[in-house]
């Protein structure tokens, strides 16, 4: 359900269900529109019948009165019932409700009558007979019109209502089209907003490892402990394991994922490191870690459990002359590799654009924390479980490493005849503020 596919395919038919449902909209619309634009026609055509039989009921009297001639009306009379026909014939094509048509087939019928009595008036009026002519105009042929235009009205309410509640149940349609598609809309949204972006792999052990509490920080830090003032973003983890993938994170900080730790070759690595017994055998499997976390540099301080100040004595992507210069890093300092130790935690720092990130892993012993391993990372790889997972299985093979070296809580005694030992390195005097660290490139900076 998590997966890519899945919200693809829910996000794909959640669009085409509201593409269908926009297409249904589109269309009632049209059809409304069209249903009114019929009515308007209906409603002039009934104007123009009305009009007719009105103009034939008035005109009809001038057949009797006094001094008129009938030559001059009758022509006038036809062509006023002629038009009503035409009319009224098109008004039973426009008809959409079958009551409207059924009341203009009676209309048809009154016309028809109507046109008798007019003929029947005309032959009066020639015989001579003007009262029974104007018996018929004022009685019959009155009534008679004025019940076409009155069966021509019923029509028209008949085809209005016939629209409205047409219209009615095409608006009721769109609003189930509309409230479907809006609910499926935000239930899917509702499922995307609950998916994960995408499934997580099987922990490995390697990255069960991981210290149990983590800190990202957001500010400027160098692998070799120079830092710039910023705020830190406490992560901490929720499982007991420690592993990376319990981390609780805080808004707006999300770490990376990453491809699965290979076990096979951190296996090699830290059986090597536990083997080593030679300094620079040490420098060249703190190499391959390097390689391992895609860093430039990594670095080994070494301070003591009981706070002394943090001192360099391993590297890789160093030389041992910028080792032997760099100065004492204070346990209350302002940067991971003084955060590192002086809390235990692992410490995260995160590379801006243009600037490479750093971690600083605590290297613990059974009696405390004794030192830190960091290291600056490429490519914003800081983040990932895999640099967490390996720096921090680096860091925790580095303690028992160190102590089986000869350097146990701040004392410092040679194993190596052939290199300079890591007491000799311990305890070597620093350089003074005024020389300048040049190595191949030490700071990564949030």
């Amino acid at each position: 359900m998590g997966s890519h596919a899945a919200r693809l395919t829910w996000s794909v038919s959640t669009w085409i269900v509201l593409a269908v449902a926009a297409f249904f909209l589109f269309q009632s619309e049209k059809k409304i529109i069209r249903q009114h634009e019929a009515l308007d026609a209906f409603d002039a055509s009934v104007r123009v019948t009305t009009g007719a039989l009105g103009d034939v009921r008035h005109t009809q009297a001038a057949y009797v009165a006094t001094g008129q001639n009938l030559s001059t009306w009758a022509p006038r009379i036809k062509s006023l019932l002629h038009r009503a026909s035409e009319t009224l014939d098109g008004l039973k094509t426009m008809a959409a409700s079958a009551d409207a048509q059924a009341v203009l087939l009676v209309a048809t019928s009154s016309l028809a009558a109507l046109e008798k009595l007019d003929g029947r008036i005309r032959e009066y009026v020639r015989e001579g007979q003007t009262l029974m002519a104007a018996d018929i105009v004022f009685s019959e042929s009155t009534e008679t019109a004025a019940d076409v235009a009155r069966q021509v009205d019923l029509a028209q309410i008949a085809e209005h209502k016939a629209s409205e509640a047409s219209e009615a149940a095409t608006r009721r349609l769109e609003a189930y089209a509309a409230g479907t598609a809006a609910i499926l809309a935000v239930v899917v949204l509702g499922l995307l907003s609950w998916m994960p972006a995408t499934a997580r792999p099987a922990e490995s052990p390697a990255a069960s490892s991981a210290p149990p509490d983590i800190w990202l920080q957001d500010r400027a830090v160098s692998v070799d402990g120079i830092s710039s003032s910023g705020d830190e973003i406490p992560l901490r983890a929720t499982g007991g394991s420690g592993s990376a993938a319990g981390v609780e994170r805080s808004p707006g900080t999300r770490l990376q994922p990453s491809a699965e730790v290979p076990l096979k070759s951190m296996a090699e690595l830290c059986t090597a490191l536990a083997r080593t017994r030679d300094r620079n055998e040490l420098n060249q499997l703190l190499g391959r870690a390097a390689e391992s976390i895609d860093a430039t540099g990594v670095i080994v301080w070494l301070g003591s459990t009981k706070g002394a100040d943090l001192r360099p004595v391993l590297a890789s992507g160093f030389s041992e002359e910028v080792i032997a210069r760099m100065p004492p890093v204070s346990r209350t300092a302002d940067n991971a590799v003084a955060a590192a130790y002086r809390t235990g935690t692992f410490q995260v720092v995160r590379g801006r654009p243009g600037e490479r990130g750093a971690v600083a892993a605590p290297v613990l012993s059974p009696d405390g924390c004794i030192g830190a391993f960091a290291a600056e990372i490429k490519d914003g790889k800081e983040t990932s479980d895999r640099v967490l997972a390996i720096a921090s299985l680096v860091a925790g093979q580095l303690a028992t490493t160190l102590t089986a070296l000869g350097v146990d809580q701040g004392s410092a005694t040679s194993t190596a005849a052939t290199a300079p030992s890591i007491a000799a390195i311990l305890t070597a005097p620093v350089s003074t503020a005024e020389h300048d660290l040049v190595h191949t490139p030490r700071s990564a900076t949030a």
